[in-house]
């Protein structure tokens, strides 16, 4: 992960360049099996399983993500498998997002998707200037964006100078929802 100030032009193309691979798939349950607790197959194909993943689906099967950790890649399958065929008479269905052929996050069919670009593309709408100074701090699971406006600077005191500014931040895998913040740089 990476904080530091940046141009706002900079950290678009870097959601934009992290995006390309990025898709999304409502998928049955009754689809998916497991190898081990780090790759899954979906509809017969095989995906690597990111470890936020991996949790999350264990998780979602109600089986212990530390006691899978600590078993062999047989009994993870084992394991794993085991409640998908229990839970999969459910009609079950499971939010898949894919990096390229990984998959980064899974939710249940209700998860309603934020995705960065989405966020980045209505920020430059609302008039933020690709030259704009912006600290940003973001890697593949999290991103956290604060936009001073050094043009409504001001001071209580001549020392006590203060420059607001808001911030946004995401995480497209289920860390934390998208929220809004205002600061003042002191």
């Amino acid at each position: 992960m990476q904080e530091k100030l940046t141009k706002f032009g900079v950290v678009s193309e870097n959601v934009e360049k992290a995006a390309k691979g990025f898709r999304d798939e409502v998928v049955p349950l009754a689809d998916v099996s497991f190898d081990n607790l780090n790759s899954i197959k979906i509809g017969g194909k095989a995906f690597n399983l990111k470890p936020l993943a991996g949790q999350s689906m264990a998780t979602r099967l109600q089986v212990p993500y530390r006691y899978l950790e600590r078993c062999d890649a047989d009994l993870q399958a084992i394991n794993l498998n085991a409640w998908v065929e229990k839970q999969k008479a459910d009609s079950s269905y499971l939010y898949v997002r894919y990096d390229g052929d990984a998959v980064r996050a899974v939710f249940t069919k209700r998860f309603v998707p934020l995705d960065n670009l989405d966020i980045v593309n209505e920020m430059s709408k609302l008039g933020i200037q690709d030259d704009a100074d912006v600290q940003c701090y973001m890697d593949d699971r999290f991103m956290m964006l604060n936009v001073p406006s050094p043009e409504k600077k001001f001071a209580l005191t001549k020392k006590d100078e203060m420059i607001p500014g808001f911030g946004v931040s995401n995480s497209e895998v289920g860390l934390a929802s998208f929220s809004v913040s205002s600061f003042l740089l002191r």
